[in-house]
């Protein structure tokens, strides 16, 4: 039977809970502007997703503490940059994913947290760190098209490299997080022996693979897309993306198996008109039950290892901190990746340009 195509504005309104992986366009105010006493400015991802977190952290964390919470869109760094280097900053809290923790750090564009006012006890290793503090985690895998493949699928990068035993066209990100350490864990490489990154066998092994990739996708809803409409048949791809097109009835899957897990850290910005409501919030979201919450309407894993206790064990098993799906997981190594950015982006586009 023909597969269904669809709209790319279905996908965004099926996938939509999925943007912590995307941000695009200026920033705005949702609540209007100002910095008066008893308020936190909070920048996140917008969209459905940041419906979400108005549901799990600003309306509880408003009527637990009386704060009031301004939520923003986009947190791009350029942005950040700007209004800390103009001494004019608007934002007191950020998102942004663990690659984003070097380059907020090296360009001073964040402040240092005072964990002394948070409970980080319960959280998992490397939620808490002196620049950021990542009540969620979300991964990035390996998503496959289950009419390509209903019964043997691809399990492992070995296994996506090898495109004779599972034919067709993949696509692969446009961006090289990910990337290279895919290529050496097809390439026989152990998840704990990633880094440092040798780029020479990385890329010797993306060179084989390139000739078919058909997409390099640059929005975090194009590998959904492509797959469902059988345009690839396995691709990298965000799994709160994956999750929710699967909920949605669309033709693909995921596995954990050799995902990379990142996470979303809240910063500070230099400068914060109100540093101590900011702390207050980040006191907030390190708790279990708003971190439940969130899990409960989008597939990222809470950090706090007790909220587990409060998501029932079907839902448990789709997120990425589930014990079982981390155990075979491995972390972004985002201090590595920011001190080789300029190195690694260039080899990247040269590679995908060649």
């Amino acid at each position: 039977m023909k597969e269904k195509k669809i709209s790319r504005r279905r996908f965004i309104k099926m996938t939509g809970a999925g943007l912590a992986g995307a941000a695009a366009g200026p920033f705005f105010l949702r609540h209007g502007q100002g910095a008066s006493k008893g308020e936190v400015v909070v920048c996140s991802y917008g969209g459905a997703y940041q419906k979400i977190l108005r549901n799990a952290f600003f309306d509880p964390f408003e009527k637990e503490t009386g704060i009031k919470v301004i939520d923003t869109s986009s947190p791009q760094l350029a942005n950040v940059k700007a209004q800390v280097d103009a001494k004019h900053v608007e934002w007191d809290v950020i998102e942004g994913g663990t690659p984003w923790y070097p380059a907020f750090v090296k360009q001073d564009l964040v402040q240092q947290i005072d964990l002394k006012k948070l409970d980080t006890s319960d959280l998992i290793p490397r939620a808490a760190l002196p620049y950021g503090v990542a009540p969620l985690v979300t991964s990035m895998a390996m998503a496959y098209n289950t009419k390509k493949f209903p019964k043997e699928h691809p399990n492992t990068w070995m296994d996506f490299w090898d495109v004779k035993k599972f034919e067709g066209p993949r696509s692969f990100p446009a961006e090289f997080s990910y990337v290279t350490e895919f290529a050496l864990l097809a390439d026989g490489v152990p998840a704990d022996k990633l880094y440092p990154i040798d780029l020479d066998r990385a890329f010797r092994k993306l060179n084989e693979l390139k000739p078919s990739i058909k997409v390099f996708w640059k929005q975090a809803d194009q590998p959904i897309q492509l797959l469902s409409q059988g345009e690839v048949v396995a691709s990298p791809a965000f799994n709160g993306r994956v999750i929710a097109a699967q909920e949605s009835g669309f033709p693909l899957t995921l596995t954990y198996n050799q995902a990379a897990y990142v996470y979303s850290y809240l910063y500070i910005v230099k400068g914060a008109p109100h540093p101590d409501e900011a702390h207050e919030y980040l006191k907030f979201i390190c708790k279990a039950k708003p971190q439940a919450a969130v899990a409960m309407e989008i597939p990222y894993g809470p950090t706090n290892k007790k909220a587990m206790d409060m998501i029932p064990a079907a839902r448990q098993k789709l997120l990425p901190t589930y014990s079982e799906n981390l155990k075979n997981m491995w972390a972004l190594n985002g201090e590595w990746l920011g001190e080789h950015f300029d190195e690694l982006n260039d080899r990247y586009q040269k590679f995908m340009l060649g």
